[in-house]
């Protein structure tokens, strides 16, 4: 009798504790969240933690803090409630919201710390690592058993081994919010758009969701033995969701194609990571852990049933092209963007209306004030104040006039040049899955270059009015027109002066000998890819038959590779395995004869 009682025992705490998994899964419904920080004036770090969540679930309770590991002097740090702010992100156009929820009812809420001296100097390979968890992550198709546990988390690493007090960088943040609700059927485009208010260079990457900690701080965060494991086929760390899912490295946009043939639907987990490098230095990193919720059966009239599809777009732009724009300081950029939808909605108010939005660390007070709400005015500014909506059709117009402080926002990098991204958010308001179309614009203010010709440097910049060369950063007395002939080997550069008002200095060149023939400057050469993580191919056209060699070196000059090559007259391709190398900048060198090239590969 005793026994049975044993064993009955045993099954009921088994049975509760299913339920209580069970309950702890639908109680949370998290599907998303991110931590980033500022770089206050007082020297503070403030903290701010945003946690998506479906709201058929139970309410979700903020944290009373934010853990953190890897600091010897503190394990973390408290969130203020009195700063707790609740958006409820379902589209307004379904009748429902958070209160009297439905499938497609999705919350945000948004936490903060108050501001905090961070002490000490975070360890080079693994940095502070700023998290937060929870028990229970919402069942998902592609992670590795599903219901797992829910962890995000933010990376503080150490710059030139400066103490973290007083705080040296803001991190990235992402102003575009996640859209969980997508509809198969149509190509899906979307972005993040994070923006770093320092101008650190920016690169994404996909990562791994993480399960929640059994360890507490201030354990080290070993990531690898938290990491939540991808079901395969087909789904990895590369390849997170359906669709043949692409995310650009450089601008952020990723794009998937979920056919109704192949009817893939569900929930699917992912997490993208953003790092920010500051001189080649990764500096920061921060990670937006999401679920797509992937539906079908999104249906408009009129006829037979025709699936809902995103507004549809045209850009006729006055200079360049809405994908890459090059312009130079004191240039006028204008476009217009230009979407219709012509579908109509079931039920009595079937007409679409299209609302347009925006996101960009260059847009003006209200995006249509030019002198305020930018980092360096003029600001770029719209024909209107968004969000906008309008029904069947819509449109905004885009001006800017980028000034010269842009070119070098991070002077460290030799490159006298930045790119900028706008990024445009175009939706209709089917209901519970509004459909968008995305539009990127990726603007790069561009300063002056070199061209090397014989013996015979010359810079070449519109609006142009004068001229200053330089050799190893000392003036050269009396070089003052576009052009210089080189009587010494160096590394020059040449300032300018504009009708603008700017003064830019031109990206340095290296110059080994004095006397150079014209079938050299012949050469050129792509590094593929770079950024690069495994291997990069780098494709040499050559004038002539001829021996050479391939350095890498690391940022202190060390050499991390070395190859000699023989080049055929034509195109030449060699390989670096590059798995086993630090991440981070090196510089890669081509020698050759009198040639001498030399680029920038960042490994990530």
């Amino acid at each position: 009798m005793k026994t049975n009682i044993y064993y009955l025992r045993k099954v009921v705490i088994a049975l509760l504790a299913i339920i209580l998994m069970s309950y702890s899964t639908q109680a949370t419904h998290l599907f998303g969240g991110e931590i980033t920080w500022k770089c206050l004036g007082t020297g503070k770090y403030q903290f701010t933690l945003k946690i998506y969540r479906d709201c058929m679930g139970f309410p979700f309770s903020p944290p009373a803090a934010l853990d953190v590991y890897g600091n010897p002097n503190i394990t973390s740090i408290p969130i203020n409630p009195a700063y707790t702010v609740y958006n409820d992100l379902t589209p307004t156009s379904c009748g429902f919201d958070c209160n009297n929820p439905q499938p497609g009812a999705v919350i945000e809420c948004i936490m903060k710390t108050d501001p905090i001296f961070l002490v000490g100097i975070p360890p080079p390979a693994t940095g502070w690592v700023i998290a937060y968890d929870d028990c229970c992550r919402q069942p998902l198709n592609n992670l590795g058993g599903g219901g797992q546990g829910f962890t995000i988390r933010a990376t503080i690493y150490s710059y030139n081994n400066l103490s973290s007090a007083p705080c040296f960088d803001s991190s990235p943040f992402f102003a575009e919010r996640p859209y969980a609700f997508t509809c198969i059927g149509y190509p899906f485009t979307y972005n993040p758009n994070a923006i770093d208010a320092d101008g650190d260079s920016l690169v994404y990457e996909w990562a791994y969701c993480l399960e929640q900690p059994t360890f507490t701080p201030p354990a080290a965060f070993n990531a690898p033995s938290i990491t939540i494991s991808f079901n395969p086929p087909p789904y990895t760390r590369l390849n997170q969701i359906p669709g043949n899912p692409v995310l650009d490295s450089h601008s952020g946009e990723l794009s998937f194609f979920v056919d109704t043939a192949s009817a893939t639907i569900g929930s699917f987990g992912s997490c993208i990571k953003v790092s920010a490098y500051r001189c080649g230095k990764k500096i920061a990193e921060i990670f937006r852990d999401c679920a797509f919720v992937l539906t079908n059966n999104c249906y408009v009239q009129p006829g037979p049933p025709a699936i809902n599809l995103p507004p549809v777009y045209n850009l006729p732009f006055n200079s360049g092209t809405a994908s890459d724009t090059v312009v130079t300081a004191g240039d006028t950029v204008r476009f217009s963007l230009h979407f219709t939808d012509i579908q109509q909605n079931m039920g009595a108010f079937p007409t679409q209306f299209i609302t347009i939005n925006a996101s960009g660390s260059y847009f003006g007070t209200n995006f249509t004030i030019d002198t305020a709400g930018c980092p360096s005015p003029p600001c770029a500014t719209l024909n209107k104040t968004l969000p906008s909506s309008s029904p069947i059709v819509n449109s905004v117009n885009f001006q800017w006039v980028p000034n010269c402080t842009l070119i070098n926002l991070n002077t460290c990098n030799n490159n006298p040049e930045n790119t900028y991204y706008f990024v445009f958010d175009a939706s209709d308001n089917f209901c519970p899955v509004p459909a968008h179309a995305y539009v990127t614009a990726k603007i790069t203010v561009a300063g002056p270059s070199i061209i090397q010709s014989n013996d015979t440097l010359y810079v070449n910049y519109p609006g142009a009015i004068s001229y200053q060369w330089y050799n190893g950063g000392n003036l050269i007395p009396g070089a003052t027109n576009s052009f210089y002939i080189v009587t010494v080997p160096g590394l020059y550069s040449c300032q300018i002066s504009n009708t603008t008002g700017c003064n830019i200095s031109s990206r340095l060149m290296q110059v080994t000998q004095t006397s150079i023939a014209e079938t050299e400057n012949l050469f050129s050469w792509d590094i593929i890819p770079n950024p690069a993580s495994d291997k990069v191919t780098i494709a040499i056209n050559s004038p002539v038959a001829n021996e050479g060699k391939i350095v890498l070196t690391d940022i202190s000059g060390r050499i991390i590779e070395q190859q000699q090559i023989q080049l055929l007259k034509g195109r030449n391709t060699f390989n670096i395995n590059t798995h086993s190398f630090a991440r981070g900048m090196y510089q890669l060198c081509l020698q050759s004869g009198k040639t001498k090239l030399m680029e920038k590969l960042l490994l990530k």
